[in-house]
């Protein structure tokens, strides 16, 4: 008996959600279209009017949209990773994250600051590469110690 995995594959709403995204960043009409025809597949019944927002508000829209469609499947954070180095509209925000100890009674919260503030939001190169590519490759920065607020 063969094993599914679904590691890997990816889903018709997110292949559009990437195309309307992609779209609108390069101010082309069809991301409306593209939009709609998620939007129209989604819902039922009339559907957000896409069709008077301008490019700044259809790619905000789109960001939304991908938020709640892909919610639970791993996309967030390499989402906010890639809008906040959009070199068209970018998102300078801090992240809060709660932490929680083992019988689930709130610890604290750690916050990451808006890019470019804070090395956080750059993902260290795993040290068995480091070591693979024999220290050809960059070492990677010092982690800053996260205390909890």
């Amino acid at each position: 008996m063969e094993k599914v995995y679904d590691c890997f594959v990816i889903r018709s709403a997110e292949l559009y959600l990437n195309k309307a995204e992609a779209e609108a960043m390069l101010d082309k009409a069809e991301a409306k279209q593209t939009i709609k025809t998620l939007l129209n597949n989604r819902f039922e019944g009339g559907i957000p009017d896409v069709d008077g927002l301008n490019e700044k508000d259809l790619i905000s829209f789109i960001r939304d949209e991908r938020r709640r469609e892909l919610c639970f499947e791993a996309h967030r954070w390499f989402d906010l990773r890639r809008y906040a180095v959009s070199s068209k509209y970018p998102e300078k925000k801090s992240i809060r994250h709660e932490t929680y100890d083992k019988n689930g009674v709130l610890e604290g919260d750690y916050v990451l600051k808006p890019y470019g503030e804070d090395p956080a939001w750059v993902l260290p190169i795993p040290g068995y590469e480091i070591v693979y590519n024999q220290g050809n490759l960059v070492d990677n920065p010092q982690r800053v110690e996260r205390k909890l607020e």
